[in-house]
């Protein structure tokens, strides 16, 4: 009886000790097994076991020793072209990709405060990337060579006279610095079985488009029916034929305005005249139907069948 009154106790602190040691080693090894599987297609793929945490959605984080990241993509197909070109220019060596049940999942970070991530976060939206939100993980995790983030410095605000000045200077260097066709098309919307992707707009500087016109504060390109066709056939899709694109101004007006598609010039179509042999377009704000030569300058979408 007094052996097992001296025995107890002394079991109690192995037992302790023995869970504090396990609760230790589980959050080292939480950190430890965050890693870079592998590099592909140019993205750092990390490993499954890596700690993503859970989305904030706007709501303050918990009050607890963790790390953040910044989701910026997630579907089946890679982040687009301009998405990816802009994480590289902005944080190119703290972008992931989390693979999740065949479907790819796009992370900035991990960042070591709340208030680092919410600046990443404006820096991406400044960069008209808005979709994105800031997950909170369950313990504070690092990466191996990863580079230490520092927030972009904030411009001084200029006075009032001095804009004044300068206005009608930058504002025309802005316009030809901001200019670069995508090189990528972005599902819009299905309407009678048809995928729509988005007009081929206009984003920053390199290939210098040979029209634009501003509409819905964007600037979309307007190319001849050689351009449109191979930008179309790039991406496995055909340009719609002009009684799919009639159909659409017809009953669709409500997916061109929820959508904020241009209207202003008309869009190429696939179907060429038999009397004239020149191929025809529909205006989707009026739903005339013309014809035009190829060399001609016109707004541009393809579409899919959808599956």
């Amino acid at each position: 009886m007094i052996c097992q009154q001296i025995q107890r106790p002394a079991y109690w602190l192995i037992l302790a000790l023995s869970c504090f040691s396990l609760n230790s080693y589980a959050i080292e090894s939480s950190t430890a097994n965050c890693k870079v599987d592998k590099v592909e297609s140019g993205w750092q793929y990390l490993n499954a076991q890596c700690d993503i945490g859970k989305g904030l959605w706007g709501r303050a984080p918990k009050n607890k020793d963790s790390s953040f990241w910044i989701q910026c993509h997630y579907g089946q197909s890679l982040p687009n072209s301009r998405t990816t070109a802009t994480i590289n220019k902005l944080f190119k060596n703290n972008s992931y990709l989390v693979p999740d049940n065949g479907k790819s999942r796009c992370l900035i970070g991990p960042f070591q405060s709340h208030a680092q991530a919410q600046g990443a976060k404006l820096q991406l939206a400044r960069h008209q990337l808005k979709d994105t939100f800031i997950r909170q993980t369950n313990t504070r995790i690092t990466l191996p060579g990863q580079v230490k983030y520092s927030p972009a410095p904030v411009k001084p605000q200029t006075t009032k006279t001095s804009a004044k000045s300068s206005s009608s200077s930058s504002s025309k260097k802005t316009l030809v610095e901001n200019r670069v066709v995508l090189n990528s098309v972005i599902y819009s919307f299905t309407f009678n079985n048809l995928k729509y992707h988005l007009p081929r707009n206009i984003n920053s500087t390199q290939d210098m488009p040979p029209m634009f016109v501003r509409e819905h504060n964007q600037y979309w390109s307007k190319v001849n029916y050689a351009a449109a066709n191979k930008w179309c056939q790039r991406y496995g899709l055909r340009l719609p034929t002009a009684e799919e694109l009639k159909e659409l101004q017809t009953h669709g007006q409500h997916f061109l305005l929820r959508n904020n598609w241009p209207i202003k010039s008309s869009y190429w179509s696939s179907t060429i005249s038999l009397y004239s042999g020149e191929i025809e377009s529909i205006n989707l704000r009026n739903g005339q139907r013309d014809e035009y030569r190829p060399l001609a300058l016109l707004y541009t979408t393809c579409v899919i069948a959808a599956s």
